[in-house]
């Protein structure tokens, strides 16, 4: 039994993450996707990257300012069945044209949405 026990301990996380793998390809073939953002998949290597940090299907992620919505169009629909995306500052442009739509209906925001970048102050005197 101690064989079985070490074989499932160490494969069990890597089917979590191969279910969080799949979810990742499908959005990454997406209509939604544009083709410019797909061929920075080349370099970005989003499905590694996520794996990387660990994500799996049933977490809560928060991105913080989205931009033009590279990692939103991947990790909203990978998290939407099981888990909960969330987006802070800067999400006024995602909110007025990406967020209407399914997979990304029940992507939750915090915090003002329509928020200045240009308010954030680090105090860097460079």
């Amino acid at each position: 039994m101690f064989p079985l026990l070490i074989t499932t301990t160490l494969i069990a996380p890597n089917l979590l993450a191969g279910a969080f793998t799949g979810n990742i390809k499908l959005a990454m073939v997406s209509e939604t996707r544009t083709g410019k953002e797909k061929n920075r998949d080349r370099n970005r290597k989003p499905t590694e990257t996520l794996e990387f940090f660990g994500i799996k299907e049933d977490m809560k992620v928060l991105e913080i300012i989205p931009g033009g919505g590279w990692y939103t169009k991947l990790l909203a629909p990978a998290l939407r069945d099981k888990g909960q995306f969330y987006l802070s500052l800067g999400t006024k442009r995602l909110s007025d044209s990406l967020l209407t739509t399914k997979p990304f209906d029940k992507v939750k925001e915090i915090g003002p949405v329509d928020y200045k970048l240009e308010n954030l102050d680090f105090e860097v005197n460079d």
